[in-house]
């Protein structure tokens, strides 16, 4: 049975087609210590388990002269073997030899004459550790249900016990409370609507004003290449929470102050403009209700903030992002672009693709770069008995963005993964440093307010 790809999951395809540089293709990289595992050990985890998510053994299939959007349709030559490669890393291994290697294999693009996704094991890491590369298009997954790709490779959790009191279930209300619910619930509702009504104009005017207005010019927006380059950082999410509470922010704000400190470093060492307006960035906001955990379709808007890379103080930079990121999910940013992206579905697919192959034809100068934050799991997994060390999260680059930030917690980590055009940006090293040190400020700063801004 086929199934219709939403308007957004198109679109991801619709770009890929109108850049031949582009790959709207997302990642993760799992690294393990321990015993390699054989082939047929993993490729029997993989058949066993890739069936239960949507369409992994489907593929695209495409209606002529764009009368309706793609199809997924069953691959009568589904096997997850061809899904499955072994590589190994030049020797001696180290993580600049792994991250080099992902981004070799994240440059090209899927078949899509196969289902969208590959699963990489990479071995020859030093200190007898391996990684596993899972690697699949946008147009299948969004970063929220691309975590749950791990469970699909990972060993399941150990149970937990018996729900505590805070835990456990309630009962079902009486009928006269369902009934009082009801009721109350349908008098406040016109009251709602018109607030939220209210709130996505707004919104939505906010966002027509940020796309209209350019960033200052910078070499970090323009046409890219074919290559990239991938670097990681990683910090202790213990760490990250401390500097929660000492200044009453949000993970998301912390990982977003890290991203600003390594491309203000970026912009200096490059002599460049850090004006107020000189990095706008595309942060994708997730609208998943809890009630839809089991749908695999995109469903995410966006928020697009400057970053203040103007600001030279650690603690002033992270203050401002909270506030700066406050307004926007105050203003109904995010909510104006999730009803566009809704509204999408009743125009016909025609006009939708066209629009997109016309706009892409257009150089955006808005956006500089996308920094998306996925959660991943809380406690410590297994891959086949051997434990996994760090997942380190991979986002593609399109449209004139030549950086792209990925954020991912796992266990008491918290991943960076930097995407970079190959040709334009060298200097992921540096983008790397600058997101620990920007911790070790911020964490400094706790401790002696006097320290912030030491590294800068």
């Amino acid at each position: 049975m086929s199934d219709k790809l939403t308007p957004l999951d198109a679109a991801f395809l619709e770009v890929e087609d109108s850049d031949r540089h582009a790959n709207l293709s997302i990642g993760a990289v799992v690294v393990a210590e321990g015993p390699t595992p054989t082939d047929d050990d993993l490729i029997e985890r993989l058949s066993t388990r890739i069936r239960s998510l949507p369409h992994a053994a489907d593929r695209i299939h495409a209606i002529p002269l764009d009368l309706a959007a793609p199809t997924w349709v069953p691959d009568p030559n589904f096997d997850p073997a061809r899904h499955f490669t072994r590589i190994g890393v030049p020797s001696p291994g180290r993580m600049c030899d792994l991250t080099d290697t992902v981004a070799w294999i994240m440059s090209e693009r899927l078949d899509r004459d196969r289902p969208l996704w590959q699963c990489w094991l990479i071995e020859g890491l030093e200190d007898c550790r391996w990684a596993i590369l899972v690697k699949a298009h946008h147009s299948l997954i969004d970063g929220v249900t691309g975590a749950r790709l791990f469970d699909v490779l990972f060993d399941k959790p150990l149970t937990s016990g018996p729900p505590t009191d805070n835990e456990a279930p309630k009962g079902p209300k009486s009928l006269y409370g369902k009934i009082i619910g009801f009721y109350c619930s349908t008098l406040r509702a016109p009251q709602r609507l018109a607030r939220r009504s209210v709130r996505i104009a707004e919104g939505t005017a906010q966002l027509a004003g940020d796309l209209l207005i350019p960033s200052a010019n910078s070499s970090l927006n323009g046409p890219i290449g074919h290559q990239r380059r991938y670097g990681t950082a990683q910090v202790r999410m213990h760490d990250v929470r401390t500097i929660c509470s000492a200044f009453d922010v949000t993970v998301n704000d912390v990982a977003l102050a890290c991203v600003t400190s390594s491309l203000r470093s970026l912009l200096l060492h490059r002599k460049e403009d850090i004006s107020r307006h000189a990095v706008r960035t595309l942060v994708p906001v997730s609208v998943r209700a809890s009630n839809t955990g089991t749908s695999f379709h995109n469903e995410v808007s966006l928020m697009l903030p400057f970053l203040p890379v103007e600001i030279e103080d650690p603690v002033d930079r992270l203050q401002t992002i909270h506030r700066r990121l406050s307004r926007h999910k105050n203003g109904g940013e995010s909510g104006s672009g999730q009803t566009i992206t809704a509204a999408a579905q009743y125009a016909p697919f025609m006009s939708s693709a066209w629009f997109i192959r016309l706009a892409m034809r257009v150089p955006q100068r808005s956006i500089v770069t996308v920094v998306t934050d996925v959660p991943g799991p809380t406690e410590k997994r297994r891959l086949l008995g051997r434990e996994i060390i760090g997942i380190y999260p991979y986002v593609p680059i399109a449209v004139r963005l030549r950086l792209g930030f990925a954020i991912l917690s796992y266990h008491d980590q918290l991943a960076f993964g930097i995407t970079a055009d190959y040709d334009s940006v060298s200097e992921v090293q540096l983008l790397s440093m600058s997101v620990e040190q920007e911790v070790a400020s911020l964490l400094r700063s706790t401790r002696n307010p006097s320290s912030a801004g030491e590294f800068h």
